[in-house]
């Protein structure tokens, strides 16, 4: 269980734009818990439901819609209330990914009306491009979610670890892996296998079945949240992505959950993680990596162990909020 720290209860009103991976309402209900006034406004461009729904910006609803498709004479106004709702909703503004307007235009507003502005990039939104120039001109400090973007942005932009409650997570109890019951029970949850490696991963667990080891492999597609850490707590191994260079969500709902996780780690970010809280992987030593743990030449339980500490030294609510709390 995390422990919980004591922190300054003076109210501080935030609003989060966007809600990628979920980081704005974890933060979000962290901060909530701290005393503050926080509001998390969503902007996927889709329909009018947001018309609907943006008078609840008012009202200290946690997670609304705020834009419609185009940039059509009604889709620009009901913008242009949410940017004045959102000046007069927070002192502190903390954008995620994208904003409302072209060229991050309504940052400047937010910067003339006097609020502090904080930029945090969560992956496509900056790898592989330039940063933005409003952003890095505005903003008073700003952020990506995992350290690999770090080369993509501009200096003085730094890591700001996901949130993840573990808490919520806490609630499922896992079965502790035991060396020698016969079977080991994998599981992969890819969001997009093409980006995860997932052929790397079935072709290599397919062919130590054929070499006679005892594995049950499980790869779960479109499954809720709740099936997902079920899934997590039958587990003994789980396995992240081969591809990217970092870990995700899943991976921390795992370690979370005390299971050993295989991901591929990017050489420059193996800094980062402590040894023996990962098992770094690739999509051209994924079948060794196996191979090895199926004959016990690797410590799952130890990994696992590890890896749920690391979630609370970076990702828990204690150690995001000791983060925040030193920002604003």
């Amino acid at each position: 269980m995390t422990k919980q720290k004591s922190y300054n209860k003076s109210n501080i009103r935030i609003v989060h734009v966007n809600n990628l991976a979920f980081v704005a309402t974890t933060t979000a209900e962290f901060q909530k818990r701290q005393g503050h006034t926080v509001h998390v406004i969503t902007t996927w461009f889709n329909n009018k439901v947001a018309e609907n729904n943006i008078n609840k910006s008012l009202h200290g609803d946690i997670h609304i819609s705020a834009t419609t498709s185009r940039y059509s004479y009604n889709s620009l106004r009901l913008r242009l209330k949410t940017i004045a709702d959102i000046a007069k909703l927070g002192d502190k503004i903390h954008v995620h990914g994208w904003s409302l307007l072209p060229f991050r235009l309504d940052l400047i507003y937010w910067k003339l009306c006097g609020k502090k502005l904080y930029y945090h990039y969560h992956g496509s939104d900056l790898r592989g491009k330039k940063e933005q120039l409003i952003p890095r001109l505005v903003c008073n400090r700003r952020f990506v979610s995992t350290p690999d973007l770090l080369m993509y942005a501009s200096k003085g932009t730094e890591w700001l670890p996901n949130p993840i409650n573990t808490e919520n997570i806490s609630i499922y109890t896992p079965h502790t892996f035991v060396e020698g019951d016969g079977t080991l029970r994998i599981l992969h949850a890819p969001s997009n296998p093409k980006i995860k490696g997932t052929n790397y991963i079935e072709s290599a667990i397919e062919s130590l079945k054929e070499e006679g080891y005892n594995i049950e492999f499980t790869c779960l597609k479109n499954k809720s949240h709740e099936e997902v850490l079920q899934a997590i707590v039958e587990s003994d191994l789980v396995i992240d992505q081969l591809m990217l260079g970092w870990y995700g969500v899943f991976a921390m709902e795992a370690m979370t959950l005390g299971k050993p996780v295989c991901v591929y780690i990017e050489d420059s970010l193996t800094r980062y993680i402590p040894p023996d809280t990962l098992i770094n992987t690739t999509k051209d030593t994924i079948y060794d990596t196996l191979k090895n743990i199926l004959e016990k030449k690797t410590n799952l339980n130890k990994i696992g162990e590890n890896g749920r500490k690391y979630v609370e030294m970076k990702h828990s609510e204690t150690a995001i909020m000791e983060f925040y709390n030193s920002l604003y």
